[in-house]
């Protein structure tokens, strides 16, 4: 799993509910909140003022990481946002990885080159060396996430989204 000091955000402070049949909301809470929901038991979840996310849209990976970690309440899965580490970091991986290495050439190039030779040279090799460092951490996320499916679903919690009436993804 992705520790805390790489993940992107504070996943610590949010709670993400999953409805069906494919909406995300959110809440600005601790996560010791759903810990105490759980020991308590009886304390519904769906009563906190949940609002739509715009930052993470529903996919199939996040109803599949909630059914392993979720906890049901009345309106759907109440999941940590740590949980979702996986999916959402992969997923800032792709859009980081989308942009150029190199904005722009540098403006002093050339001069840079003659007042330094093989500038031009090391500039190459390091871009080369980004683009390999960002492709191996993406195959690193891919695999956390893969080796975080790969865990068996909580059957009471696949049950409780089915009662709610919820669609599983295939697989589940």
């Amino acid at each position: 799993m992705l520790t805390d000091d790489i993940a992107p955000t504070d996943g610590k402070r949010m709670l993400y509910l999953i409805r069906p049949p494919r909406t995300v909301e959110w809440v600005d809470l601790p996560h010791h909140v759903l810990d105490i929901a759980v020991e308590h038991g009886g304390l519904d979840l769906a009563r906190l003022q949940w609002v739509p996310t715009e930052q993470i849209k529903f996919h199939p990976a996040i109803l599949r990481l909630a059914l392993r970690s979720g906890v049901p309440c009345s309106a759907g899965i109440v999941v940590k946002g740590t949980d979702l580490v996986p999916y959402t970091w992969l997923l800032e991986l792709y859009e980081v990885s989308k942009k150029p290495a190199r904005l722009q050439d540098l403006p002093n190039e050339d001069l840079m080159e003659f007042l330094t030779p093989g500038w031009k040279e090391r500039s190459r090799e390091l871009d080369e060396r980004v683009a390999q460092s960002m492709l191996d951490t993406i195959t690193r996320a891919e695999r956390e996430l893969a080796e975080e499916l790969a865990n068996l679903p909580t059957e009471g919690v696949v049950q409780h989204w089915r009662e709610l009436g919820g669609a599983l993804p295939d697989p589940v």
